[in-house]
């Protein structure tokens, strides 16, 4: 994840498990220390129709025009 979010790399082929980990562990440091989060594009693409966009919903991220938000 750059900083400030919005863009995300992933390393390797993750699993739907790894990105489900990942996801939730995300969507925990968003609601106990950052307080919200906007991500845009996950390996170059649009995050809405990623695998890793799909995860994230699934953990809480809110689907907006420019991508998915999470606020705490």
């Amino acid at each position: 994840m750059e900083r400030g979010g919005k863009t995300v790399l992933t390393f390797g082929e993750p699993d739907e498990r790894e990105l489900a980990l990942a996801a939730g562990s995300l969507a925990a440091t968003v609601r106990n220390r950052i307080g919200k989060l906007a991500v845009e594009r996950v390996d170059g693409e649009f995050v809405l129709g990623t695998a890793l966009g799909d995860a994230l919903r699934d953990a809480g991220f809110a689907p907006t025009p420019s991508g998915i938000r999470l606020r705490a």
